[in-house]
């Protein structure tokens, strides 16, 4: 059967790629097993379901949990049915959640359990005509129950119901966190992300004998494009249980692809530089040696045969085991929605473990770019060549531009924000700023709404130098600064484990951690990174100061959008005297 629309891609699976276990979820201490024959057939019932409780096509349905195998039935069902997902992070306030609900003028909602209903009913919202859990919660229905519902309704409503669905037709509103301001409503059909979809299953190395562990928020389009390639593929899915748990499930389920963010990545390489900090003599300079030659590797140049035999050797002592971190049997690591810095392309790729980095955005359903695993399709610091069905080119400002059937449809109840961002000729403008090999390799530069004036009047882009103090082991977080200043700096989170790592082995002492950032030699240090960074840019790009806070940025606390990224209109309002501060003294 040909997918035309995402909700049949369960009955795909099922007629090319039948499994006993499709889709699996932990909790507690067993691992829920679903065949696709069964889900398929809770998919329906669901389905059924929502419309005996009087769902309308276009109606918009929430949907909030973290991930489970629950989470892929009822946004399935909510499509076969006619109506509309709309996804929240799990992890969002009762504000942001207000406001959604608001905006996309919900009438059901599908929570994860009691917590979140109560989260619902903080918000004030009104306009819910039913809200279903997957876990039981006093005076709601549940899947199971809702499922049990639907026994006595026909088949045949469902079938015209599911048939009246176009690809064309809307499928999803998902809200772009964005970094300032009020959320988006992205606006994509069936076909604009089964588009994605089908030219991901061209250029992924997947087949039904792999299994893959999912455990990036499927509220993320990223995510969820690749659950829907995984179903197409007939891959059998593991979701994580937690983040805390993610090294206890990599190790049960030995995935063979996972697709993740390069945070995850740095904190596995942290950890794996932790254990070397703790070895001492013969074991200690192996490792070094190992990370040494890890750290020499090149995915895009042959090497020669001496460093091959080193890389050999360094593989069997030391490197083995990095691939064991992610559970032993990984063949492919598929890194979005942030810059990868390039050290840990290369440390993991030395390790056997196949990283690969890709670009895109929520608009775009949402890949545009990809390097790919095949000989020759991949180039470290580029973010890949674009996807079959995608067309590129750079716009004035140096601006990347995209074309294809998976460009949405548009922002929701926006056309005025519509029209800023998809032109008469249909070209996405991303505000990405890039430059295009002649092979086709695309290069991120730096982000249009981001670029600031220095007091000379000369535009800085700040996110190519902020990803490349993010290419030290002691950097978590960065932010740069000097919008109408006469040179920049930047506001840097330091990585704590990393840090107290070092001072430890350098024997710096310090009761409190505010005053270990304040001693001489960590400020020292960082400022040899920022010598690091400022050799890569032009003289009026140099950071001529690095200022140490012991916050954490994170999304709870809203210093980071849902995505990973810093709010740097908030940030730089909130260290302004600190900022301040830094110009006055360097001046003087």
């Amino acid at each position: 059967m040909e997918v035309r629309r995402l909700f049949e891609l369960l009955a795909y699976q099922e007629e090319k790629y039948p499994h006993p276990h499709a889709l699996s979820y932990k909790s507690g201490d067993l691992w829920h097993r679903t065949s696709s024959k069964e889900a398929l057939e809770q998919v329906q019932l669901i389905a059924r379901a929502l419309l005996a409780s009087g769902l309308e096509k276009g109606d918009r349905v929430a949907l909030i949990s973290r991930n489970r195998t629950e989470w892929c039935l009822a946004d399935l069902a909510i499509m076969m049915a006619g109506g509309v997902v709309v996804p929240m992070h799990a992890n969002m306030k009762a504000e942001e959640v207000g406001v959604i609900l608001e905006h996309a003028e919900i009438t059901y909602a599908f929570v994860e359990n009691a917590e979140k209903t109560s989260l619902l009913d903080q918000t004030g919202y009104e306009g819910l005509k039913k809200v279903y859990t997957f876990d039981e919660a006093v005076g709601y229905t549940n899947l199971q129950g809702m499922v049990t519902s639907a026994d006595k309704h026909g088949v045949g409503y469902l079938r015209a119901r599911s048939a009246a669905v176009r690809p064309a037709d809307l499928a999803t509103i998902i809200y772009t966190s964005g970094t300032t301001g009020t959320p988006r409503g992205v606006m994509l059909s069936h076909q604009n992300i089964l588009s994605n979809v089908k030219a991901a299953v061209g250029i992924l190395p997947l087949n039904h004998t792999h299994r893959v562990l999912s455990f990036l928020p499927l509220s993320f389009m990223f995510e969820r494009m690749v659950i829907y390639t995984y179903l197409y593929t007939g891959v059998d899915i593991y979701f994580a249980e937690s983040p805390d748990a993610l090294s206890e499930n990599l190790k049960e389920v030995r995935p063979h692809f996972i697709s993740t963010v390069p945070k995850v990545l740095d904190r596995v390489y942290q950890s794996i530089e932790t254990y070397g900090d703790t070895l001492t003599g013969y074991q200690k300079t192996v490792f070094n040696w190992a990370k040494g030659v890890a750290l020499a590797y090149r995915l895009d140049k042959r090497q020669g045969p001496i460093y091959h035999m080193q890389l050999r050797l360094a593989r069997k002592l030391v490197l083995n085991n990095w691939k064991k971190a992610l559970g032993g049997e990984i063949i492919g690591v598929m890194s979005g929605a942030a810059a990868l810095p390039e050290k840990l392309c290369r440390v993991f790729n030395a390790a056997g473990i196949n990283v690969r980095e890709g670009y895109g955005q929520t608009e775009a359903a949402p890949v545009l770019t990809f390097n790919r695993f095949e000989t020759g399709w991949v180039r470290p610091g580029s973010v890949g060549t674009a996807i079959p069905g995608v067309e590129l080119k750079i716009g004035k400002n140096q601006e990347i531009l995209a074309k294809g059937e998976n460009v949405m449809m548009g922002y929701y109840k926006d056309e005025e924000a519509t029209a800023e961002v998809i032109d008469r000729k249909g070209w996405l403008h991303t505000g990405d700023m890039g430059k295009i090999d002649k092979d086709g390799f695309v290069r991120i530069t730096g982000r249009l709404k981001e670029l600031f004036k220095n007091a000379g009047g000369v535009d800085i882009a700040p996110k190519p130098i902020e990803n490349q103090l993010l290419n030290s082991p002691f950097v978590s977080h960065a932010l740069v600064v000097g919008e109408n200043r006469p040179f920049i700096g930047a506001i840097i989170v330091p990585d704590r484990r990393a840090l107290r790592s070092w001072a430890e082995a350098k024997g710096i002492e310090a009761n409190m951690y505010p005053e270990l950032l304040q001693h001489p030699m960590v400020k020292a240090r960082f400022k040899e990174e920022a010598e690091r960074v400022s050799a890569h840019f032009p003289e009026y790009e140099h950071l001529k100061f690095i200022c140490l806070v012991p916050d954490e940025w994170k999304v709870a606390t809203g210093e980071l959008t849902h995505t990973l990224k810093v709010r740097r209109f908030l940030l730089t309002q909130r260290y302004a005297k600190l900022i301040s501060r830094q110009y006055e003294e360097v001046k003087a």
